[in-house]
């Protein structure tokens, strides 16, 4: 009975979100266009594939080439107005918390140095609020495959393997909308433990169509350790032979105990919250007391130290992208959506 409920429930699921994609797709609807030139990055999962990192990517690459981005998100999990306009940071200060903000954004202001960063979910406000304020040279629209309402040069969306493995609809599945929608896709970023070897194909054959964009594949692995409370940073290795105990609250907890323990850690515990999981003081307690008990040190992932006050103890895991292959496919990418 439960399976029938949500086959049903995904048929209306995908009604609707047909129905919103036949409009623009027919110009029904127009996409906005903002002053500068819009470049999206999202999927089409409810999420774990990567695009926040890629979106930080493509914004100290930009940086690093002499542009200007801004970069645009919904801030999902924050309160208060959310089609209100917030500038988390104009590029030398960041304003708000996780709460505020969104765990995301306030992430991605750490790790994008002289990039502003503005949520909200009414995105074109954002863009022209930004363009008034800060005159960026383009925008990054982060879990943007959606948002069709703002008209984009570029669109990258981040695959796994997940929609290999169950391809069906919310609820019944992970997917916002059919596999399909990827014709509109205009480059794939696809992150994969295995090598990439057949897997394109394999994924052609599978959804029995072509998909005509071009695509690079990529991994990661971890850059090392930040203590939270002093900023000191710790080399890969001191994990090694060490007591740990994780919690996260991401949407593919398997994958960060699974890096730890590549990296040699003696994984004790691990506790794994809802994606975008607000915690609690009472969970911080708790947290810190297990941990105690165990003689290991706390260990979580950069999104969720956002989150933790600023004299909580505790060793925080930074995860950086390697490139297996594809970096210059994707810089060749945004500089031709750019230029045009």
């Amino acid at each position: 009975m439960l399976r029938v409920f949500l086959r049903i429930s995904a048929l209306f699921y995908r009604a609707g979100i047909g129905s919103v994609n036949l409009l623009y797709d027919f110009s029904i609807i127009a996409p906005q266009k903002a002053v500068k030139p819009v470049i999206s990055v999202g999927n089409l999962t409810l999420g774990g594939t990567g695009k926040t990192s890629v979106t930080v990517w493509c914004a100290n690459e930009l940086m690093r080439r002499g542009k200007r981005p801004a970069i645009l998100s919904r801030g999902y999990g924050r309160t208060g107005n959310l089609k209100e306009v917030r500038i988390v940071t104009d590029g030398q200060k960041i304003s708000g918390d996780a709460q505020s903000c969104g765990d995301e954004p306030l992430m991605m202001a750490r790790q994008c140095p002289g990039v502003t960063i503005a949520v909200s979910s009414d995105r074109t406000s954002a863009a022209r609020i930004v363009s008034e304020r800060i005159s960026p040279d383009c925008f990054l629209l982060d879990d943007g495959f959606q948002h069709r309402r703002l008209f984009r040069k570029g669109e990258i969306v981040c695959l796994d393997e997940s929609i290999l493995r169950a391809p069906y609809l919310f609820p019944r599945g992970y997917l916002r909308e059919p596999v399909s929608s990827l014709s509109r896709a205009g480059f794939a970023v696809v992150k994969s433990a295995r090598k990439p070897g057949d897997y394109w194909h394999e994924f052609e054959n599978i959804f029995s169509y072509k998909l005509k964009c071009v695509h690079a594949f990529f991994s990661y692995e971890p850059a090392g350790f930040r203590d939270h409370v002093t900023g000191e940073s710790l080399p890969a290795e001191w994990i090694s032979q060490r007591r740990v105990s994780l919690f996260s609250g991401i949407a593919h907890p398997a994958e960060f105990e699974q890096t730890v323990r590549s990296m040699g850690g003696d994984v004790r515990t691990v506790t794994a919250f809802a994606d975008h999981h607000a915690y609690s003081a009472e969970t911080l307690s708790n947290l810190r007391k297990n941990a105690g008990e165990e003689g290991s040190v706390l260990v979580t992932t950069d999104k969720d130290s956002v989150k933790l006050p600023a004299d909580f103890p505790c060793k925080i895991l930074t995860v950086k992208i390697r490139w297996s292959s594809g970096e210059n496919e994707l810089m060749r990418y945004l500089e031709k959506c750019l230029a045009a």
